[in-house]
């Protein structure tokens, strides 16, 4: 999980296979103060061993990938990168895998189309140590944890209404 504070300049990763998108997180992340882009990749297979030399605070990636090559690539950043945040940008058709993510480390899920400003809020939540999920995405794993009769989504939302975390 994350450990800094705004002040604290932090690098960041981004990985979005379409270019345009790229570009666009690229200056996105650029224009956050504080923050400094450590790589810019297009697929999940390329970044790994260039992250494990020089490991960011934080990466941006979107999951364009295979349910399979996805999840196991989580699982893999977080057993290399323990200390890595790991903000999820995704469609709503990756939601079915959100949990295998959660499992994995992710410390932010996004849900595309996401606005300028939940990026830019969630960089900054998860830059401070805090998480991050889109309202949809939410709505999911309370709806898991009400179906299996549990208290745990009344804690959830105490919890997050104390500011532990953050829904968009």
């Amino acid at each position: 999980m994350a450990r800094y504070t705004r002040d604290a300049d932090i690098n960041v990763a981004v990985i979005e296979p379409n270019p345009v998108e790229r570009e666009y997180l690229l200056a996105l992340v650029a224009g956050v103060p504080g923050v400094t882009l450590s790589g810019a990749y297009s697929g999940l297979a390329e970044p790994l061993p260039e992250l494990e030399k020089a490991p960011p605070d934080m990466v941006v990636a979107d999951l364009e990938a295979s349910d399979d090559v996805a999840a196991t690539w989580l699982k893999q950043l977080h057993t290399a990168l323990p200390h890595t945040c790991l903000l999820v940008l995704a469609t709503e058709k990756d939601r079915d895998h959100l949990f295998q993510a959660l499992e994995a480390g992710v410390s932010g899920w996004l849900q595309k189309p996401c606005t300028t400003e939940q990026i830019l809020h969630a960089i900054m939540v998860l830059q401070e140590g805090g998480a991050v999920l889109s309202s949809p995405v939410a709505h999911k794993i309370l709806e898991y944890f009400r179906s299996r009769g549990s208290s745990v989504a009344s804690e959830i939302m105490v919890f997050t209404s104390q500011g532990q975390s953050a829904i968009w």
